[in-house]
């Protein structure tokens, strides 16, 4: 992916997203641990006849002071409470331990038998010895981690944002749990959560539709808009139980009990619906590693909602008694994320990095100018206080200088980042493409060859590499150079001939033997090799060679950005590959001229005829021993001398009017001197 406006602002928003999620998680942890709100153990409902107790939780505070199910609240310590969310503010007012004094009425108003009395009902914490409350947080976490991680690790642009949004957003819905103080940041945490519950199972099941990357027409795309219909209907009808719009058609805790038990349901048979197309891709995948992803995927979904669904939420749903350990069963969502996390690390489920670490670049460049913005305001106040009256000046040079500095700011973290994700390899991924800009430099092809295979397995840890170069006889490529290959019979490389002249920026074969298009005798030879990629080295549209590597040391397959990496290295050894070629071509013909040259000679000097040579400037080039004997002049006292110099004007006047006839001109100047 290019680092364009567009991939920036992507990465900037899920980084702030982030971290916006891990602080509000944070903070709303130490709330709920410092701050434990009152109950009274009922449930308020505003009636007809005044705000009635809809549930009385048994052995609760109210019951235990004699509050029944129908009985109508009048005052709480002489404060009349007209509506339900008064009781809640009262009891909050007080806080927890405190004696609360009930005004009640019991039975129908206006009728002899409602009678007042007045109940002493102490306000506790919630019981939390059943609570399920942090094991989901742990939950919440474990998918942030896997998420985090994958996005460091390894990326691969579309589903990777698609799986880091399903982490994040399931984190925000296991991990805020509103504390009932009813501020700002409460319902900040309330709706959180709500959206959190509802996006969920939609982000999941869409992922499952599209998983692996699919083209989609419009059509299918508005299909997978209508996936998120039911959340946004639902999100909806909370907004308006919330609000008490809906008071005309019930009371607002029996719509708040549907509305529970309908989001729960929507969660429950979403999930299965996402694990049901998981296991129909899983069936019609041919591929071995897309069954192996598609297995764990299925069996981890299934495992991690069943028991939730089977023990809690349908019970739930269909209004049974909820037991204590009926909640632990939320304790098998923990094994989506994991089995998620293995298969993503164990069969590549895909490549994941590049945006999240982009994204903390930024975001910790734009933090650090943002402080140091401040801080220049902050300076100058200080350093110029008794002379400059404040003004805009102060926070104009503070923005030119945040300007200045931001790009050498965000590409020193950039740096730092690189270097903590490659650890050692990050010398060799930055030194290599220098290397590549060097190769041209080297002429002899065994070396400059030995040079690419060496280099390439130090960087990406590849143990089976290979080089293939044109045949020139046989109209296809043969193998010049390998590393670590073990193979015994003669090799068939049609596929690579095949996909000379194509588009394909590299040849990928998952399964090798399992390549229905190639022939019997090409899938042997690639099971032989045992190489996955194919880079071509490219040089003005024409491949010059062919770069084979297989997976990793560790078993794994190569990243994204390796691909990317080894294209760009590709070009360099295209050219360096050209240039050795050209120059062994120049010395093998510089080599023929010189043997060429010296049998000429031996033939000149081992026949019996006086025989001489001259170049195309008229110096005598050769003069064999036969001429030495008919002239009378040394071979090194004729070499090197102009015609006009050794044979008299009438000869060489001769000589050149013979060289101008056709017929005779290539033999003149050999018959002239027997004369």
């Amino acid at each position: 992916m290019t680092d364009s406006p567009r991939t920036r602002l992507t990465a900037i928003v899920l980084a702030l997203l982030t971290l916006g999620g891990i602080i509000f998680g944070g903070l709303n942890f130490v709330q709920r641990y410092q701050y434990q709100a009152p109950d009274d153990g009922v449930a308020w409902q505003d009636s007809a006849n005044g705000v009635t107790a809809a549930v009385v939780k048994p052995n609760g505070p109210a019951d235990r002071a004699g509050i029944r199910p129908g009985d109508r609240i009048v005052a709480i310590n002489g404060f009349a409470v007209r509506r339900a969310t008064q009781v809640t503010r009262h009891i909050f007012r007080l806080g927890s331990w405190a004696q609360a004094r009930y005004a009640m009425r019991r039975g129908l108003p206006g009728q002899t038998s409602e009678a007042p009395f007045e109940a002493v009902v102490v306000l506790t914490p919630p019981d939390t010895s059943f609570s399920v409350e942090n094991y989901l947080r742990v939950v919440g976490l474990l998918y942030l981690f896997i998420g985090l991680f994958i996005f460091a690790r390894r990326w691969n642009a579309p589903k990777a944002v698609h799986f880091y949004i399903f982490c994040l957003i399931s984190f925000v819905f296991y991990s805020f749990h509103y504390s009932r103080k009813l501020n700002m940041f409460d319902w900040i945490i309330y709706w959180g959560n709500v959206t959190g519950m509802l996006l969920q199972p939609a982000v999941f099941l869409h992922f499952a539709l599209t998983f692996p990357e699919r083209r989609r027409s419009w059509s299918q795309r508005l299909r997978l808009g209508l996936v998120y219909l039911p959340a946004a209907l639902l999100l909806l009808l909370h907004v308006a139980v919330a609000s008490q719009w809906l008071g005309w058609m019930m009371p607002s805790v029996a719509a708040r009990d549907l509305l529970d038990r309908m989001e729960f349901i929507y969660l429950g048979l979403l999930f299965l619906v996402g694990a049901l197309v998981l296991a129909q891709t899983y069936r019609r995948a041919e591929s071995v590693v897309l069954k192996q992803q598609m297995k764990w995927l299925t069996r981890g979904t299934l495992l991690s909602i069943l028991p939730f669904l089977g023990c809690y939420i349908i019970p739930y749903f269909m209004g049974w008694p909820i037991q204590p350990w009926m909640k632990f069963s939320a304790l098998s969502l923990i094994l989506l994320p994991l089995t998620f996390g293995y298969a993503i690390v164990r069969y590549r489920l895909m490549d994941v990095d590049i945006i999240f670490k982009r994204g903390v670049a930024y975001t910790l460049a734009t933090a650090a100018i943002v402080g140091l913005y401040f801080g220049t305001i902050a300076a100058i106040g200080a350093v110029f206080q008794t002379s400059v009256q404040g003004g805009p000046w102060s926070a104009v040079i503070a923005i030119v200088i945040a300007a200045i500095l931001f790009q050498p700011v965000r590409d020193w973290f950039q740096a730092r980042i690189d270097r903590f994700f490659y650890r050692d390899r990050y010398d060799y991924r930055r030194t290599l493409i220098e290397f590549g800009r060097t190769l041209s430099s080297e002429v002899n092809l065994e070396r400059m060859l030995g040079s690419v295979l060496d280099r390439l397995s130090q960087t990406l840890l590849v143990d089976r590499m290979a080089i293939f170069l044109p045949d020139r006889e046989n109209s296809g490529f043969r193998l010049i150079r390998s590393f670590g290959l073990n193979y015994r019979e003669p090799l068939d490389l049609t596929f690579l001939s095949a996909n000379e002249d194509t588009d394909r920026s590299y040849l990928f074969y998952e399964t090798l033997r399992n390549e229905a298009e190639l022939s019997p005798e090409a899938r042997r030879s690639l099971d032989q090799l045992d190489l996955h990629y194919y880079i071509p080295c490219r040089l003005q549209r024409r491949t010059v060679a062919f770069l084979g590597l297989g997976k990793t040391v560790d078993g794994d397959f190569l990243s994204t950005e390796d691909i990317e990496l080894l294209q760009t290295i590709a070009g360099y050894v295209a050219i360096a590959v050209e240039n050795a070629e050209l120059y062994q071509s120049l010395e093998q013909k510089a080599r023929q001229i010189e043997q060429l040259k010296d049998f000429s000679e031996n033939i000149i000097e081992s026949v019996n005829v006086g025989l001489l040579a001259v170049n195309l400037e008229g110096r005598i080039e050769s003069w064999n021993p036969r001429m030495e004997q008919l002239y009378g002049l040394p071979r090194a006292e004729a070499v090197g001398r102009r015609l006009e110099e050794v044979f008299p004007a009438e000869l060489v006047r001769e000589l050149a009017f013979l060289q101008g006839d056709p017929a005779v001109a290539g033999r003149g100047a050999e018959q002239a001197p027997r004369s």
